[in-house]
């Protein structure tokens, strides 16, 4: 039996997937690990600790390190859960080397400082192939659009009519199916289209096969295959337990992440005030090269067309009181409950 190795975040959803894994697996079948980025909530970092103590189980944390030789890329360094806090070392390093990250195609930070530090670590320690990675999103975790892609789930809502909510059925119709073969597979989802006939339609059918193949080849299971909770059955069960997430709103993974909307880091600049002048302080380092983008190299940020940098969100942010913001956030994410972003291990498209 492969190892079961889940890639833990921070986040209510993906702490209840300890819970879930330890029910279905048994403790001493399932490893927990921890990418830090050193630029987490201090809330988050005591909510991991919590959840060690409580489920009786060491998390491994590990942070990436950027060794100095030209050509060399990113490793990782072990860490225990009281280690593990605030520090940017890692953050710095990185944009020492690459720059500073920005959307929308510089979001190097999560590559470099969870999923590429990740497989390093499983595979050092299990071997390549010997594992596999469950994956508990912050949000809705009956959402399998990031087990599909964006671009796939778009396809399956509108070329087969299967809705966001039942594509994890869908998903995991698809795995027991493969379990026989990959005909039985093919033959599965065509019959979900009703007799395709042309090219096109069989090139669309085949992305769909290559994506279960392709996680399950990798090793990627999610929470929504083994729990049918919701996004509300999780906040009910972490309320029943000692202790919970207490963290401000709209923090999630890294307070000043770079996906994060304008409106919500402008809240985040009244909220986290601290959090925001030591960011601006790490920004503002003379180590970090010029990398001669278009736009400027501080540029890291959008807003629309606009593209900014986070001194610029910062004085605009305390130009207006905090209630301004919050209006603004709350408009949003009841539009768009996506604003909400976080950053995993595993990445799609």
């Amino acid at each position: 039996m492969q190892k079961q190795v889940a890639s833990v975040s921070g986040g209510r959803t993906s702490h209840y997937m300890i819970h879930a894994l330890l029910e279905k697996f048994s403790r001493e079948n399932v490893d927990f690990v921890f990418c830090d980025t050193g630029a987490e909530h201090k809330n988050t970092y005591e909510f991991i600790r919590k959840t060690e103590e409580h489920f009786n189980i060491h998390i491994q944390c590990i942070r990436l390190f950027m060794p100095k030789p030209e050509g060399e890329g990113g490793e990782y360094i072990k860490l225990t859960s009281e280690q593990i806090g605030l520090n940017y070392k890692a953050f710095n390093s990185l944009m020492e080397k690459y720059g500073r990250p920005y959307v929308p195609s510089g979001k190097f930070c999560t590559n470099q400082m969870k999923t590429n530090i990740y497989k390093k670590y499983c595979n050092d320690t299990y071997g390549e192939g010997n594992y596999t990675t469950w994956i508990g999103y912050r949000s809705d975790p009956k959402d399998s659009s990031r087990a599909w892609g964006q671009s796939l789930s778009g396809t399956l809502t509108r070329w087969f009519n299967i809705p966001q909510v039942d594509q994890g059925d869908f998903y995991k119709n698809c795995n027991l199916k493969l379990e026989v073969s990959i005909g039985t597979l093919i033959d599965y989802i065509a019959e979900n289209k009703l007799n395709p006939t042309s090219q096109s339609e069989w090139r669309k059918i085949m992305k769909i096969v290559d994506r279960v193949m392709k996680n399950k080849q990798i090793g990627y299971r999610f929470l929504f295959e083994i729990s049918d909770f919701e996004e509300e059955d999780i906040l009910k069960w972490w309320g029943s337990q000692e202790f919970d997430l207490d963290i401000p709103n709209h923090c999630g993974n890294c307070v000043f992440c770079i996906e994060k909307s304008v409106n919500q880091l402008s809240y985040l600049c009244h909220t986290q005030p601290e959090y925001a002048s030591e960011w601006v302080i790490q920004l503002d380092s003379n180590k970090i090269p010029n990398k001669d983008r278009l736009l400027g190299e501080k540029v890291m940020y959008r807003d629309g067309a606009a593209k900014l940098t986070f001194e610029e969100i910062r004085n605009n942010a305390l130009s207006k009181p905090k209630e301004y913001w919050e209006a603004r956030v709350y408009r949003e994410t009841k539009s768009n409950p996506c604003a909400q972003n976080s950053c995993e291990s595993y990445t799609v498209d």
